[in-house]
């Protein structure tokens, strides 16, 4: 049988920067936070193959897009997106946290009293308008998708050049816009 040594011996304090009181302490609160149930901060869950993840600074929202789309976040905390520079097509999406669960009823009572069809895509309540508008001579169609789930509200608009609306980019992109809304979710 070996011989007991005391581990202050093996280990003299001068060496090890955490005295044996602080080594039991830490020890103890670890196992403590394991017993409450404490976990680490939540982070973003992976996107598919062939799609890049997307998450508002100012909140614990995500979504995905293409891999190959542009992705910038603008200073405002909004996200634009866009299958290239040179697309006829921009997508801009906007959080708004709210203070409690309240987004799929906000959705409800504002289609109920404009009148909108609401729609369930994935787990989340959408409802949509489209409309135009004219920019130094150019027109763009506008069309505007509010997406309601837990206490996260995104609003989300694409803007087409009318005069590429039927480019391949353009129709690719709003065909992916389900999709993209799918995917939105907390984490």
């Amino acid at each position: 049988m070996g011989t007991f040594v005391p581990i202050e011996k093996e280990f003299p304090i001068a060496d090890n920067p955490f005295p044996p009181a602080a080594l039991k302490a830490i020890g103890c609160i670890a196992f403590a936070l394991v017993l409450v149930g404490c976990e680490p901060a939540s982070m973003p869950t992976p996107s598919p193959p062939g799609y890049k993840l997307a998450v508002f600074a100012n909140g614990n929202v995500q979504f995905d897009i293409p891999e190959k789309y542009e992705l910038r976040y603008e200073q405002d905390e909004s996200i634009m997106v866009r299958p290239s520079e040179h697309a006829g097509i921009i997508l801009r999406f906007t959080l708004q946290n709210l203070p409690e669960p309240i987004a799929e009823d906000f959705l409800l009572t504002q289609a109920e009293k404009d009148g909108m069809e609401i729609k369930e895509m994935g787990k989340n309540l959408v409802i949509s308008e489209s409309g135009s508008r004219n920019e130094n001579g150019q027109d763009f169609n506008m069309t505007f998708w509010q997406v309601g789930f837990e206490d996260a509200l995104v609003v989300m608009s694409a803007e087409v050049n009318k005069t590429r609306k039927d480019e391949p980019a353009v129709l690719d992109c709003l065909a992916l816009v389900p999709a993209m809304i799918e995917s939105m979710h907390k984490f």
